[in-house]
């Protein structure tokens, strides 16, 4: 189990804990409305940090701290001390799920040809997408097992103004910015690309296998990605695709196929792009 799932998991249980866990230990005053409602504000907190910082094994033991920190004025003042044993456990579970979950990303990493002395660099903590050297890795991968019937697409997401951005918030703030522009196109094509910030200012989406609708997929995510602020921002992407072996027989053939395929259509913020014919480019 990823973070992030034990993360929707945390939010259900502590949801039920915020409608029940207050009557049941005996808090019944105005504190026990506030504290209900801090508690749905720090599993929906926990939620957006596990998106936001994928991954990252270290944020999932520190959001254990953090559940025993916030369950802990239940124990301290409320009258139902037969409920701690239940806290303790689910406690417990949940420092075995981060364990676990960082045990298998870790697995992941290796099998990947990831060493120990790489794996510090496998994962852009900022974006909270892979590396560049994970990206190559990646396509040298599909390449080695596929063969001729290797079928992939990149989808290449760019944030524009990138240098503006950093200049003012911050080099981290536009990782964060770039991340969670990438993670709106990779729901928008249904969540299986894995994702690898592979310049300052982009991020490239790696969908295995043939992909159907790739054009239309690129339209809603021109127009939907820029849709919504980020941090109080209004930014603007330009993202660009292209298939293997259609668009390019190398790794280079493909993404500069990808940066065409943007600049024909650039992101136009507030309206839809129609959607056009594929963009093809030989080897």
């Amino acid at each position: 189990m990823r973070e992030r799932q034990k993360a929707k998991y945390r939010l259900i249980v502590f949801g039920l804990m915020a409608v029940l866990g207050p009557p049941a230990f005996g808090m019944r005053s105005v504190f026990a409305i506030l504290y209900s409602i801090l508690l749905v504000a720090y599993s929906l907190w926990a939620l957006r940090l596990t998106v936001v910082f994928a991954d990252d094994a270290s944020l999932g033991y520190l959001l254990c701290i953090f559940d025993a920190a916030i369950v802990m004025p239940m124990v301290l003042w409320g009258a139902s001390g037969w409920l701690i044993v239940p806290l303790a456990l689910l406690w417990v579970g949940g420092m075995f799920m981060s364990i676990k979950a960082a045990h298998r990303l870790r697995a992941e990493l290796e099998a990947a040809g990831v060493t120990n002395v790489e794996m510090a660099d496998a994962i852009d903590e900022t974006s909270g997408f892979g590396s560049r050297t994970g990206f190559v890795r990646a396509l040298r991968a599909l390449y080695a097992t596929g063969g001729q019937e290797t079928r992939f697409s990149l989808v290449i997401v760019r944030l524009q103004r990138y240098e503006e951005f950093a200049l003012l918030s911050g080099s981290d703030a536009a990782g964060r910015a770039l991340g969670a522009l990438a993670r709106r196109v990779q729901r928008q094509a249904g969540g299986k690309a894995s994702g690898y910030r592979i310049t300052d200012d982009r991020v490239a989406l790696v969908l295995e296998g043939a992909v159907h609708g790739l054009s239309a997929i690129a339209t809603e995510a021109r127009r939907s990605a820029p849709a919504r602020l980020v941090d109080g921002h209004k930014l603007e992407a330009s993202i660009g695709y292209a298939s293997y072996p259609e668009d390019g027989a190398t790794p280079r053939e493909l993404l500069v196929a990808a940066e065409i395929s943007a600049e024909v259509r650039p992101a136009v913020a507030g309206g839809a792009l129609a959607a056009g014919s594929r963009l093809a480019m030989g080897s």
